[in-house]
């Protein structure tokens, strides 16, 4: 019991104590992730899988190795040894790796809060499991998505990080620093993730102007990637979606283009109060550059027109943003809330929902890029029709899980009526991750925790300022908010333990005055 309740452990947090802690954890993710992929040995195919996979494609199909800006480095590199590998489909066997890399992630979970705090016998194996069976990190293991690399990578970070005094070997910093830059070259939306883990090795080694000047050239190195990923004119038109109710509909600058916007802006102030959970809408109305556009053909032939549509788009959105500040941090508050309560994804953990999914996800392109689909699942469209016919038959044991689960939210959010305010709020779960993020703030642990808090608070306002209420954007992220939680607890526990031991002198006294 002292072991498990006592203010330090009694032996230091070994690899061989960490791999018996998580020894639960992995027990049931392997049996849940190998039921997964008897159930559905392929991962999902996406809208967002073929610019992933593109790079793969085009080395396969044209003979040509290039990376588009909107998919590069890492995640589109790893693909193209996907479809060489013998027995098994480019999905099976993406689906096959990400969930072996799930597993691994356990373990880098296990031994971050082993160091993170005072009672690892009582924290890792609660923490672990829940990363394990919670469905979206299953989800996103099972979709061809750079998702599970960013998770890794950011595992693989805090992990040189965690041990006390770690980062002041300069050999091991360097280490940390390149993990670090590994999360930019995984997905443009990791930048915050390396800014917080930046900042957090500056508050972990207390000086950072000793640290060897090679060092620094991570942030030029930040920059560059920064500058060269991401799809060109991407997060302008994000940004504009983000702030389009606030966009003023008339007046200078831009006002031939406010005007083409009117119809978009109007109907998105009409329900204000509800537009986080209407982005999504909006934010594809703003992109469509086809003839059936709702704003009329002036407005596409200005999507069309990439340079100037961006220029245009992040002058609105700023302009919307400095005009009405508050009203902006409002919606992006209220569009974190939404995105953490949106659990749709976990549905498709369902063989006949999965099979739904991708049907429709699908659905038009063997006749748009016949080649690309054949390469992927190494059949003609008759038998991919088979394939999907077979597998939306099968049913998983942990179907009535998923569902169970599922009904486990950070944050409880319904929309209102038009125009009236909805009903957003923090569940008993959500209020744990506040107590944890208190927990982590307090001296004595403000540092050592920052490779959890840093990259969380900068992330997620950042990410959301921009993007719509995407879940999976969340998905880096909890791991680290149950290891908050745990923290959180820990330190309520050292309060705890204080207050008793403040207590037992004048029960002493006490006793001793009446004996």
């Amino acid at each position: 019991m002292k072991t498990i309740f006592g203010l330090v452990g009694a032996a230091p947090f070994s690899f061989r104590r960490c791999l018996w802690l998580c020894l639960p954890a992995l027990i049931v993710g392997a049996v849940l992730r190998i039921s997964l992929l008897t159930a559905i040995p392929e991962a999902f195919y996406g809208s967002d899988s073929n610019s992933y996979f593109e790079t793969a494609r085009d080395v396969y199909l044209k003979g040509d190795l290039r990376m588009p800006p909107k998919r590069r480095y890492l995640y589109p590199v790893l693909l193209i040894a996907a479809p060489i590998v013998p027995f098994c489909t480019t999905p099976q066997i993406v689906a096959l790796v990400q969930h072996a890399a799930g597993l691994a992630i356990l373990l880098g979970i296990g031994w971050i809060v082993g160091h993170l705090v005072r009672r690892p016998n009582l924290w890792v194996p609660p923490v672990t499991l829940c990363a394990a069976i919670w469905p979206r990190m299953l989800y996103y293991e099972h979709e061809m998505l750079g998702e599970c690399l960013l998770l890794g990578v950011f595992i693989i970070a805090g992990a040189l990080a965690a041990p006390p005094g770690a980062l002041t070997d300069r050999r091991r910093l360097g280490w940390f620093l390149l993990a670090a830059l590994g999360i930019m070259m995984v997905k443009p939306a990791g930048r915050p993730l390396w800014l917080g883990l930046f900042l957090a090795a500056m508050l972990l080694t207390r000086n950072p102007l000793a640290w060897p000047r090679k060092y620094f050239l991570f942030i030029p190195a930040a920059v560059l990637l920064a500058m060269n990923s991401g799809g060109a004119g991407q997060g302008p038109w994000l940004f504009l979606s983000s702030a389009l109710p606030l966009v003023r509909a008339e007046g200078e600058p831009f006002a031939r283009e406010r005007a083409l916007l009117r119809p978009a802006i109007e109907e998105a102030r009409a329900d204000l109060p509800n537009y986080a959970f209407n982005q999504q809408f909006f934010k594809k109305i703003l992109i469509r550059g086809r003839p059936d556009s709702q704003l009329g053909p002036e407005y596409v032939a200005l999507v069309k027109d990439k340079r100037h549509f961006s220029k245009v788009a992040n002058a609105l959105a700023k302009g919307a943003v400095l005009e009405s500040p508050l009203q902006y941090a409002r919606l992006v508050w209220e569009k974190t809330l939404v995105a953490a309560s949106n659990r749709d994804h976990d549905a498709r953990l369902l063989p006949a929902r999965f099979w739904s999914s991708q049907a429709e996800s699908s659905e038009g392109r063997w006749q748009a890029r016949p080649k690309e689909m054949a390469l992927l699942y190494e059949t003609d469209e008759a038998g991919y029709d088979k394939l999907v016919a077979e597998r939306a038959q099968r049913t998983a044991w942990f179907e009535p899980y998923v569902r169970w689960v599922s009904k486990i939210h950070w944050v409880s959010a319904e929309p209102g009526a038009i125009g009236q305010r909805p009903s957003i709020g923090l569940t008993a779960l959500g209020w744990l991750a506040v107590l944890g993020l208190v927990g982590a703030l307090v001296p004595g642990r403000f540092a050592r925790t920052s490779i959890l808090w840093l990259p969380i608070l900068l992330y997620i306002p950042l990410v959301f300022a921009v993007g719509d209420r995407v879940s999976r954007y969340y998905h880096p992220l909890e791991w680290a908010m149950f290891a908050l939680i745990a923290i959180g607890l820990d330190t309520l526990l050292d309060a705890l333990a204080a207050l008793w031991k403040r207590g037992r002198p004048a029960i002493a006294t006490n006793t001793a005055a009446v004996g």
